[in-house]
């Protein structure tokens, strides 16, 4: 009996010697590759991988160079997080000593023209630097905006993501994201400007927002497919269940 107590004993230490001495193997285990996969939320995108990894290699050195237990994978998940136009990134090690990087980059929806600075707002209302190109369907937001080194007050927070979630709406829309080209503020009110006519499209509050972008979508694939949207003045989504068109006095 104390013989097999014995041998059990053995092999226990046995394993736990085996997986300290495999434990370390690993952690000195040179990290042979980094491989990127770029995740794009639409065909259009602005970062590149060339981008992210020399940034990288700028901040950190070459990867190839370090042991795996030199690779602190939370400040470079960090790091990159704070790369404009990146919102999220995983990282991990393989067993082979692979270092993958799976890096999500995030795109601007509306480019604020505010009295005092031009930003823009990605969906979840961070403020993006400049940047000289911009994704299609990128909207534009003039008026009575907050200036960048404001939009943190609660104030401006308010009319910010009131202004993304109307972004959204738009941009979310088969057919409002080609016709839709700016939004204005001014006098506590948001007003659609199209892309193409003379004319402007008034809403309501937010919490008609969704129902009143439903009928605009209509109007656009029925009456206006019929009559055209050069006749019109105005359109007015304020009446429930109605879009009131003003036609031009000259009509």
């Amino acid at each position: 009996m104390k013989k097999r107590a014995i041998k059990y004993i053995s092999i226990v230490f046995v394993v736990l010697v085996l997986i300290v001495v495999a434990n370390i193997c690993i952690r000195n285990q040179k990290i042979k590759s980094v491989r990127y996969t770029m995740h794009y939320p639409t065909e259009d995108h602005i970062l590149n991988q060339a981008v992210v990894s020399d940034s990288l290699k700028a901040h950190f050195g070459s990867f190839l160079s370090q042991s795996r237990k030199d690779i602190e994978l939370d400040s470079i998940r960090h790091y990159l997080e704070t790369i404009p136009y990146v919102s999220r990134a995983d990282l991990a090690i393989s067993m082979r000593g692979v270092l993958s990087m799976h890096i999500y980059e995030t795109l601007p929806i509306v480019h604020v023209f505010s009295a005092n600075s031009t930003y823009y707002l990605d969906s979840l209302a961070s403020p993006l630097p400049a940047i000289n190109s911009l994704p299609s369907h990128t909207l534009i937001a003039t008026g009575d905006l907050p200036s960048l080194s404001k939009i943190s007050s609660s104030k401006s927070q308010k009319l910010i993501k009131s202004l993304v979630t109307l972004s959204s709406l738009i941009l979310n829309d088969s057919i409002l994201k080609y016709q839709i080209s700016q939004i204005h503020y001014s006098n506590k009110k948001f007003v659609l400007i199209p892309q193409i006519g003379d004319y402007t499209i008034l809403i309501g509050p937010s919490s008609q927002w969704a129902e009143q972008l439903n009928r605009l979508h209509h109007l656009y694939t029925s009456a206006f497919f019929r009559d055209g949207w050069n006749n019109y003045s105005q359109i007015s989504l304020l009446y429930s269940n109605q879009a009131v068109c003003t036609r031009k006095t000259n009509q």
